[in-house]
């Protein structure tokens, strides 16, 4: 299923040309395009009623002269098929062990429909305590309907 069958086009970035879902980097930037994030939605028979087929595009941009960086996270609902009820989109970003905010929400129960793009800039500082230090950061992405089940974890 190509997300150009549904004529909603993808997000661009700095990884346009290379949509596989895998991460990029240079020394101050970090993308991906994922078109190919899969949701579906089954009856209470355990029938398969409709699919959604969505895109997440993020890029983190790097300062050479601070410790911040800025991200921009976007998300696309490129196509959807049968009795799909209205979705609603929440995604948070955490990053551990000492990032300001440790935890970024984006969108919290966001209505989406096909061909609507989210789309969020944030700036991101760290603090390290000690002259070593890392990230860790996790996305969480919760595809979500009226009155289901929550039968999966986040994609993350």
């Amino acid at each position: 299923m190509s997300a150009q069958a549904a004529d909603v086009p993808l997000p661009a970035n700095e990884c346009t040309g290379d949509e596989d879902g895998s991460w990029y980097a240079t020394r101050t930037m970090q993308c991906q395009i994922d078109p190919d994030v899969k949701y579906t939605y089954f009856d209470s028979d355990g029938k398969i009623a409709g699919t959604a087929l969505f895109a997440t595009v993020q890029q983190m941009d790097l300062s050479v002269s601070s410790l911040q960086w800025s991200e921009t996270d976007q998300l696309v609902m490129l196509k959807a098929t049968g009795g799909l009820p209205p979705l609603t989109i929440t995604w948070t970003t955490k990053c551990a062990p000492t990032r300001s905010p440790g935890s970024t929400t984006l969108w919290t129960k966001q209505p989406i429909s096909v061909g609507q793009r989210l789309e969020k800039t944030y700036t991101i500082s760290d603090t390290p305590t000690t002259t070593y230090d890392y990230l860790d950061v996790t996305y969480g992405l919760d595809i979500d309907a009226p009155n289901a089940d929550q039968l999966t974890p986040l994609i993350s």
